[in-house]
């Protein structure tokens, strides 16, 4: 048993990581799949770096901190160099794990990106997206390390967030929705998603009361005016989805509405 704190960096198998679990994590706050499912899939793509980040043990040898990243390592079956401390008093857990957490939008300020907070929720809708998971509940959320090898293969996503933060005071939505359709309708038809989101969407130039753009503007005024408040950002992509497919089909369009039953967590595909 140690009695005096001391620390290794130590290549942490998973056979390694599963006797620690088993033998060891005796208290802790239950273990949330989701984180465990986000860090095994940095892990298994080699994107998981590592960062001084602890695993900590008590002097009893209960393990304190780092269940999620010892359930990622087995889950994975990566090895993971990680920097381990032994024989830390029980109570130092009460202070672990109450900083504050770092935002995406963190990370992508200081690798000089503009625009980071869009950029970071564009991100996350693109990744969804290509997973073709729109709700992006549960296992499925996106790791920071996903999102950002997602803006590097994808330069286009830094206009999408110089379009999303035009939105703002022009329309009643999530700048970040409105940057998102973008993006995704510019993957198909880049020159088009300026004219249909930027010209006509955001702007209002030249559009009769049939043009689907109108249309699009109309439903998001009328949330307003309905509830109060501005639509949902999930609805206001869909809707813009929609309107984007009737854009392109060279539709004249009455309104904008749900398929019978509701989204049920889909989204349209842009055309």
């Amino acid at each position: 048993m140690n009695t005096t704190p001391t620390t290794a960096v130590v290549n942490v198998t998973p056979a390694q990581a599963a006797e620690w679990l088993a033998k060891h994590n005796t208290h802790n706050r239950a273990i949330r799949e989701s984180k465990v499912a986000a860090y095994a899939r940095d892990m298994e793509s080699g994107s998981w770096k590592f960062n001084g980040d602890t695993i900590r043990f008590a002097t009893d040898g209960t393990l304190l901190d780092g269940q999620h990243r010892l359930s990622a390592i087995v889950r994975s079956e990566v090895s993971v160099q990680c920097i381990v401390v032994w024989g830390l008093e029980a109570d130092a857990q009460d202070t672990m794990d109450i900083g504050a957490h770092r935002a995406l939008r963190d990370q992508l300020i200081l690798r000089g990106e503009a625009n980071s907070r869009e950029l970071a929720a564009i991100a996350r809708r693109g990744v969804l997206a290509d997973r073709g998971s729109y709700t992006g509940g549960g296992n499925a959320v996106p790791t920071h390390a996903e999102m950002i090898a997602f803006i590097d293969g994808n330069p286009l996503i830094r206009r999408a967030a110089e379009v999303a933060v035009r939105v703002a005071n022009r329309l009643p939505a999530a700048p970040s929705a409105i940057g998102a359709a973008y993006f995704m309708c510019a993957r198909v038809n880049e020159s088009d998603a300026e004219v249909f989101y930027v010209s006509q969407v955001i702007d209002g130039l030249g559009l009769f009361e049939t043009d689907p753009a109108y249309v699009l503007r109309q439903r998001l005024h009328k949330e307003v005016t309905l509830s109060g408040r501005q639509i949902d950002g999930d609805d206001a992509y869909r809707y813009s989805i929609l309107a984007w497919n009737h854009y392109r089909a060279g539709n004249k369009i009455q309104k904008l509405q749900q398929p019978k039953g509701g989204w049920s967590g889909s989204s349209p595909q842009p055309k």
